[in-house]
């Protein structure tokens, strides 16, 4: 069977080893080895990362979905273009109108047109002048208050193309967020499927790992509403060079990490929660990370901008940052900013969706 994957595919299957070589890839650098390819600067180097480090490639395939289809949407435009003949017919017919036009007005004033007009088949009838009605209203109706008139809102794509006024321009990694999330959004809009309606059985209460794929802050507690009739817990937290496991009584819904076992920025973590009731046991799993010291400054922008840039900010929250929830709640802030705008609750449900299938992957 023909191996249909790309060359980067293949050099990923064949470079996975245990140890990632240095610290995981910005989020611009995969957003150009998917539009660059070969051409991206750190190539080699790039590849080497992504097969030995799972969540750069997940990062990646996803990137690679949303270019793909993306290029799919401009060639059917393009196909559509083609396949339309009405479309090009007048405009070869205004281009030789054109063409024709402009040889005339470029003929010397003393040339002579040699064609005659066409003889009409019998004399025209001289048609009796006839005044001009008086009217009494101006020909051009005017407003009352043009003056007055007030400007249209600001909308969604004012925001989304607009340079900063008096600040700098908007950074690489903010229009990289809003090229995949506005590509994402269209992809979503034109396949929804059915999200699960599955709630899970222990509720988290901090860290908020339920709804976000990464925490801002290493911490050290874990918390969770109690179970009705559960009569113990076993609390597991896995890391990339160590695991424990701690078994605790029905009335402790609170864990704390060792002195000796920490969190760390940029960390990638499993926590796994059984609650025993009876010969039943209650289990969620969630995997998180917390973010690098390279994504502390994005989130510093991010924040910075929450009140006149929201829907900047929302982009950079989901794509960036992977905080869903502090997305929402820039997309909300947004909606009050622009209530006309259809395209605010495009980008409110693709997030809520996103939130339901955090909370429903446990």
């Amino acid at each position: 069977m023909q191996d249909r994957r790309t060359t980067l595919e293949q050099l990923l299957v064949a470079g996975l080893r245990k140890q990632s070589e240095g610290e995981c890839l910005e989020f611009d650098e995969l957003w150009a080895l998917v539009r660059r390819g070969r051409r991206a600067r750190g190539y080699h180097r790039a590849v080497r990362h992504i097969g030995a480090c799972p969540a750069c490639r997940r990062t990646y395939l996803k990137l690679r979905a949303i270019e793909l289809m993306r290029r799919r949407q401009s060639r059917a435009r393009l196909g559509q273009l083609i396949e339309l003949p009405t479309v090009w017919i007048p405009a070869a017919g205004t281009a030789a109108a054109t063409i024709v036009v402009i040889a005339l007005l470029l003929a010397p004033r003393g040339t002579q047109v040699t064609q005659s007009l066409p003889a009409l088949a019998a004399p025209e009838i001289p048609i009796a002048s006839v005044p001009p009605e008086t009217r009494t209203n101006p020909t051009t109706p005017r407003l009352s208050s043009d003056a007055g008139r007030l400007s249209p809102p600001a909308s969604t794509p004012l925001e989304l193309e607009r340079e900063f006024t008096s600040l700098e321009k908007v950074p690489n990694f903010v229009q990289s967020a809003v090229d995949a999330f506005v590509s994402a959004v269209a992809s979503a809009t034109r396949s929804a499927q059915p999200l699960s309606t599955q709630s899970p059985p222990i509720q988290l209460l901090s860290p908020d790992i339920e709804r976000n794929a990464a925490i801002i802050a290493p911490v050290r507690t874990f918390e969770w509403r109690p179970v009705v009739g559960a009569e113990k817990y076993v609390v597991t937290i896995r890391a990339d060079d160590w695991e424990l496991t701690e078994s605790l009584s029905a009335d402790q819904t609170r864990y704390t990490l060792p002195p000796d076992k920490s969190l760390r920025h940029g960390g990638e973590y499993q926590l796994v929660l059984v609650a025993h009731r009876g010969r039943e046991e209650l289990v969620i799993k969630r995997r998180f990370r917390v973010l690098s010291e390279k994504r502390l400054p994005i989130l510093e922008w991010a924040q910075q901008h929450e009140r006149d840039l929201p829907i900047r900010s929302g982009m950079v929250y989901y794509y960036q940052l992977e905080r869903f929830t502090d997305a929402l709640r820039c997309f909300q802030q947004a909606r009050q900013m622009y209530p006309d705008d259809a395209r605010i609750e495009q980008y409110l449900s693709f997030v809520k969706d996103r939130i339901r299938a955090q909370e429903a992957d446990f």
